[in-house]
């Protein structure tokens, strides 16, 4: 009995290797979901002067009912709460642009900072980095009853040979007392989901990373990766929820 469990537990447990090429496969998978969804965006905002040409075509006609019942046909096939992040990185984009309507939709108050270079790193681990941030952020502002207290704020920007990502979240008391130190290498309260893949991916590029509880209930994450050397960033990209207007 003792060697069929022990060939049961070989065949039926994942190896390591396994669990890391599971793990790779639902990065691609994400990473290409995003990069769909960041091309549907685009398209639709392509296609948004031509809607908004049509109604005022309809409008300086006098054709106010053709004008209205176009409007409700667009209102229906639009996305709600969409927002077209413009840094000039897809991968950012992609990222926020679908992480952002789930902040939104959460009373989260969002601010944005991007500068962002040509990283030397691959799309899909700076997919993984930014998603799993983004995903541990909203999290942890779920969990605060009160709206008025939940914010992120995101700032990416280059600094000689490495880029700064930054971000800032709102963290529940009880999620707060659960930090037992500021080290980087500590169990993140309220954070556990999705860290080890990001440590990981900071890690294959000797980047660096740090994690840390300050004081008023906000978790801080600094994560700096490689990038071009003394690249000039032509492109800053501001936004915030409260105001959402671009520089």
């Amino acid at each position: 009995m003792k060697r069929v469990w022990e060939k049961f537990r070989f065949w039926g447990m994942p190896s390591q290797k396994q669990t890391k090429l599971h793990a790779g496969t639902m990065e691609e998978a994400q990473y290409q979901n995003l990069l769909s969804t960041h091309r549907t965006l685009m398209g639709w905002r392509h296609d948004y002067q031509n809607h908004l040409s049509v109604i005022k075509g309809m409008l300086a006609s006098n054709d106010i009912q053709a004008a209205k019942a176009y409007v409700d046909d667009l209102t229906r096939e639009a996305v709600e709460n969409v927002i077209f992040v413009d840094s000039g990185n897809i991968v950012v984009d992609s990222v926020l642009n679908s992480k952002l309507p789930r902040a939104i939709e959460n009373n989260i108050h969002v601010s944005l900072k991007l500068e962002v270079p040509e990283f030397n790193v691959s799309q899909i681990d700076l997919c993984t980095i930014l998603g799993n941030l983004w995903d541990n952020a909203i999290e942890a502002n779920q969990a605060i009853e009160d709206e008025n207290a939940r914010f992120i704020k995101f700032v990416i920007r280059p600094s000689e040979f490495l880029c700064s990502i930054h971000i800032e979240n709102a963290v529940a008391e009880s999620r707060y007392r659960q930090g037992i130190s500021l080290e980087s290498t500590k169990k993140e309260a309220g954070h556990g989901i999705g860290v080890a893949q990001i440590k990981a991916s900071v890690k294959k590029y000797e980047g660096v990373y740090l994690f840390k509880l300050n004081s008023g209930n906000v978790f801080v994450v600094d994560v700096l990766l490689p990038c071009e050397l003394d690249e000039t960033v032509e492109k800053i990209y501001l936004w915030d929820s409260a105001s959402p207007l671009q520089d």
